[in-house]
């Protein structure tokens, strides 16, 4: 009696799969076209470096970034983005440190900025100041004198600009004045570097300079992955197709066909 191999399914399934993987050359797969758009570099406004995801702009499409990181380009000038409805120039990016230096747009162009002014924040955002910050504070239309602070530190503001009317100090000065009880004016924070926050008692140009300068922060994002941008889901863009979970090194081909295999 003579004998007869039988495979079971999930067997059968093995052995195509290995087939498919042994022989099957992985340039049959054509790259995915997000793949290829966003695996090319950009450059925006002042930024002439290889810019990638998961920055993006009007002339790049959103699938190759993510929310929150969008840059409006000006030509000539540092393009800016909007974190917590603020706007700052982004005057530097390192992508493999996922650092970047951003100045605020209204204290680099005046100090007496808009009424809504406020403190800068980076709560609830991809973005994180980096340790070596100490913060500046601007105090703006306070209601009584203010006499005690020395004359290099007033800001004159408001529609006349006769009168100070605020002025800007630091944790340090504000020991060194012995103030114990500050006036009762608006409050804003301001971060900048601490070697910085030193050359401000060179008066109001000297603020405006370390204002301009701007403030490092590190960003959170997953490298090679970006925001569908018909499902806001968060996908990854991969060589052969987009992917949910990721692009392991050397796998990409084998989850294209196990996908297939498993239809």
């Amino acid at each position: 009696m003579g004998g007869h191999l039988f495979l079971l399914p999930h067997v059968h399934s093995f052995f195509i799969l290995f087939f498919l993987l042994i022989f099957v050359p992985t340039s049959y797969c054509e790259p995915d076209e997000d793949f290829s758009e966003c695996l090319a570099p950009f450059s925006c406004g002042n930024l002439s470096d290889e810019l990638y995801y998961p920055f993006w702009s009007d002339s790049r499409s959103q699938i190759c970034g993510l929310e929150g990181f969008k840059l409006q380009c000006q030509e000539g000038r540092y393009p800016i983005i909007s974190i917590n409805n603020e706007d700052y120039y982004v005057k530097w990016v390192d992508l493999l440190q996922r650092n970047m230096t951003i100045a605020r747009v209204d204290l680099s162009e005046d100090v007496c900025p808009r009424d809504d002014i406020a403190s800068t924040t980076m709560t609830g955002t991809p973005f994180s100041y980096v340790p070596q910050l100490e913060n500046i504070t601007l105090f703006y239309d306070c209601q009584n004198q203010i006499t005690m602070v020395p004359v290099t530190y007033k800001i004159t503001c408001g529609r006349n600009r006769e009168q100070p009317n605020a002025f800007y100090t630091t944790e340090e000065l504000l020991r060194v004045w012995n103030i114990k009880q500050l006036p009762l004016c608006l409050r804003v924070e301001v971060p900048v570097p601490r070697v910085d926050a030193e050359e401000v008692s060179g008066g109001l140009e000297a603020l405006r300079t370390v204002l301009n300068q701007g403030f490092n922060v590190t960003y959170n994002s997953d490298s090679s992955c970006g925001t569908s941008f018909n499902t806001n889901f968060f996908r990854c863009i991969c060589n052969e197709q987009p992917d949910l979970i990721g692009c392991p090194k050397g796998t990409s081909n084998i989850l294209f066909v196990l996908l297939l295999a498993m239809e």
